[in-house]
């Protein structure tokens, strides 16, 4: 276990891109810490050549290590923070700035939302006491906003203690992790990251088969990506086969009741897919879940669409405008679309108010269709996956996330998508005990996923509750 050196990803929000060093990250070595806080250790990130330029930039350099103020924002020194450190600008040199690249490739977060790296040493008896990296006063926070993740990458190994501990972390009880014998009992206090608790701590079963050499950055504005291959064949065949004999015409939700209703503006036809339908579809959407660092609870069942010829999706945008979409599982975050099937002609998703990087304009190939020249566009291919965010790192909702389904020219489309909202989904909310279905199919109609196409009469609306509420999993 010696000259390893070990990565925390530690998500603060609900909110979760990459790039030329995408090749270079490879997730079967993330182990997942915790879903609660989102935390996350990835073996090896950085190479021991890595480790050791930053200690050599920092030796010289070091100052007694400070904490922001609670209400002023102001530094000052603090014996809860003891450490000494310092900071290294990010393009100090082609090491560091790859560093930070690699850092971007990972979280999916711009290099610019992050703070310059600091190298820290702590000496015997040298400790941070439990804190909270999101801000508490109105000057930092006036300065890119809250922090939102965390990177912490150890440059040395330590003898004993130093362990990074999360004393209110949440652990799974189903999944219970036995604390290593040789960790200190600071870190026992909670959940806590050391080099032998790798090889405990469980992850998901699918984050061997993420490989994210195969994921390529289509834009930063918005944020999104296209990963090859996501899906086997067999898996895209699979979830077609379940929705052929399902299929409705789709509809949209309303901007002002969020009503669900028909519209020229989607023309396609489809149906959704419960999470757990049977061991194919749980393995994708843990597969989402672990590419995405988003809990499986927090998205909407896969919805299976069919376009046929002139068939489409005019631009739109995912996150919600309405009170009653809003209010279960909050704003849709990100969204991961499946292509199920390839497509002769058209049937391109285009984000036409996507900003395109001027130093890396990517030409448009001849044979996209006239709508996907609009904008920046991604060709359907069988078992290709896009993801993209529909709300920034501030959790405000991205304009240019605004995105259409092409009219499919020649062929047909078939594709399947996952919302993913900033809360559970799967939430039941309490309701005074009064909640129940009015209807005896209320269950076999929500597994077929009708509390989204059929929202009014399911789910019903702020003046006129619904018949199925409790199997919509709203009370």
């Amino acid at each position: 276990m010696n000259n390893l050196c070990l990565l925390v990803l530690i998500s603060l929000l609900f909110i979760v891109p990459r790039s030329s060093c995408s090749s270079i990250i490879n997730p079967s070595k993330v182990k997942q810490v915790s879903w609660k806080p989102r935390a996350f250790v990835y073996e090896g990130f950085l190479t021991e050549e890595e480790c050791d330029h930053l200690v050599s930039l920092a030796k010289s350099e070091l100052k007694r290590s400070a904490v922001a103020d609670n209400v002023s924002g102001k530094s000052q020194l603090s014996e809860v923070r003891t450490s000494s450190g310092m900071f290294i600008h990010k393009n100090k040199d082609p090491i560091v700035a790859g560093i930070e690249e690699k850092i971007a490739t990972w979280t999916f977060l711009p290099k610019e939302n992050g703070e310059d790296i600091q190298v820290l040493k702590y000496e015997s008896g040298q400790k941070y006491d439990p804190h909270f990296d999101y801000f508490s006063d109105p000057v930092n926070v006036a300065r890119g906003g809250h922090r939102i993740a965390t990177v912490l990458m150890y440059l040395s190994d330590v003898e004993k203690g130093g362990e990074t501990v999360f004393p209110s972390a949440e652990e799974n009880s189903r999944h219970k992790t036995p604390k290593p014998d040789d960790l200190s009992e600071c870190a026992k206090k909670g959940i806590a990251v050391l080099i032998s608790l790798l090889f405990i701590v469980p992850r998901s079963s699918c984050s061997s088969i993420i490989n994210p050499s195969k994921v390529k950055q289509v834009s930063w504005k918005p944020r999104a990506f296209v990963y090859e291959g996501f899906l086997t064949e067999e898996e895209c065949d699979h979830l077609v086969s379940l929705a052929k004999t399902e299929l409705k015409r789709s509809a949209v939700a309303d901007n002002v009741s969020g009503k669900s209703q028909l519209s020229e503006v989607r023309t396609s036809s489809g149906m959704f897919i419960n999470k757990n339908k049977d061991p194919i579809v749980a393995g994708i959407e843990e597969k989402i879940a672990t590419w995405t660092f988003l809990p499986k609870e927090n998205g909407e069942d896969i919805q299976v669409l069919k376009y046929e010829s002139g068939q489409k999706y005019d631009p739109h945008f995912d996150y919600f405008s309405d009170p009653v979409n809003v209010a279960r599982g909050g704003h849709r975050i990100a969204t991961v679309l499946m292509y199920l099937s390839d497509v002769e002609k058209g049937g391109e998703t285009v984000f036409p108010s996507a900003e395109e990087n001027s130093r890396h304009k990517t030409p448009k190939p001849d044979d996209l269709s006239e709508c996907a020249k609009k904008g920046i566009a991604v060709k359907p291919k069988k078992g290709d996956a896009l993801l993209f965010f529909s709300l920034y790192p501030t959790a405000v909702p991205d304009t240019m996330s605004l995105h259409g389904g092409c009219p499919v020219l020649e062929g047909e489309k078939w594709s399947a998508t996952k919302w993913i909202h900033v809360d559970s989904f799967d939430k039941i909310i309490d309701n005074g005990g009064s909640c129940k279905d009015e209807n005896e199919n209320c269950e076999r109609w929500a597994a077929l996923g009708e509390c989204t196409k059929n929202k009014e009469y399911m789910v019903g609306t702020p003046e006129l509750p619904g018949y199925c509420r409790r199997s919509c999993k709203l009370c």
